[in-house]
C-alpha cells in the first residue's frame, strides 16, 4: 500500500514538543510553586525530574523525522504525571478546587496526545489518486502538441502527431515502392505507321 507523509499530524506533533519545552521548563525552574497552586505533596526533586523529562521528550520530538510516533513518548510521561497528580483530588486539600483543574488539564493534554499519536507519520493514498481519475493537467504544462489525459487514464499526456518511428518506416516503404518500378525511356512521340489503302 502506498503512503505519503501525514503533514496535518507531524504539524501537530511539533506543536506538542514546543509545548513539552515550555512545561518541562516551568517544571524545572519553579517546581514549588506549582505544588502550592494546586496542592500537591511530595519533594519538589520529583517535579524538577518531570521537567527534564518534558524537556527531553519536546527535544526529541521537535528533531525526529518521525515526530508523530514520537509522541508516544509524551503518553508515557502523561501517565506518570496523572499518577503523581491524583493526590490533589483529596477533599482534604485546601487547594482542591485549583487541584481538580490542574488535573482536568492533564487529562485532556493525554486525550490529545493519544488522538495525534494514533495517526501515524504516514498515511495511505486513495485508491483513486493512485489510479489517476483525480489528477489534472493544466494545458500550460503540457509539451507541444500534446493533449490532456484522459479522465480515466493513466495522467500521462497522449502525443497528437504520429511517432517518428511510423514516420521513418513510411518513408523506407516509399524507397522500396521506387527501387521496385522499371526504369522506363522517352524515346519522344512514338512513329506512326500508314495503313494500306484497300482500292487501287
Amino acid at each position: 500500500m502506498q503512503t505519503i507523509a501525514n503533514s496535518t499530524a507531524q504539524q501537530m506533533a511539533r506543536g506538542l514538543g514546543l509545548f513539552s519545552l515550555v512545561l518541562g521548563a516551568a517544571e524545572l525552574l519553579a517546581p514549588g510553586t506549582i505544588k502550592r497552586r494546586v496542592g500537591m505533596p511530595g519533594p519538589n526533586l520529583v517535579l524538577q525530574t518531570y521537567g527534564v523529562r518534558e524537556i527531553g521528550t519536546g527535544l526529541a520530538i521537535l528533531g525526529s523525522k518521525r515526530p508523530v510516533s514520537m509522541v508516544w513518548a509524551r503518553v508515557v510521561g502523561d501517565l506518570l504525571d496523572l499518577a503523581t497528580a491524583a493526590p490533589v483530588l483529596r477533599s482534604d486539600n485546601p487547594r482542591r478546587a485549583e487541584g481538580v483543574g490542574s488535573f482536568a488539564f492533564l487529562v485532556m493534554a493525554t486525550a490529545l496526545d493519544v488522538a495525534v499519536a494514533v495517526q501515524g507519520d504516514r498515511t495511505p493514498v486513495s485508491p483513486r489518486l493512485r489510479s489517476g481519475v483525480r489528477l489534472q493537467t493544466r494545458p500550460a504544462d503540457l509539451p507541444a502538441g500534446a493533449a490532456p489525459a484522459n479522465r480515466l487514464g493513466s495522467g500521462i499526456p497522449q502525443r497528437l502527431e504520429r511517432p517518428a518511428s511510423a514516420e521513418a518506416r513510411d518513408n523506407e516503404n516509399d524507397d522500396h515502392e521506387d527501387h521496385d518500378q522499371p526504369d522506363v525511356e522517352d524515346d519522344g512521340p512514338a512513329e506512326e505507321t500508314p495503313v494500306a489503302s484497300g482500292t487501287s
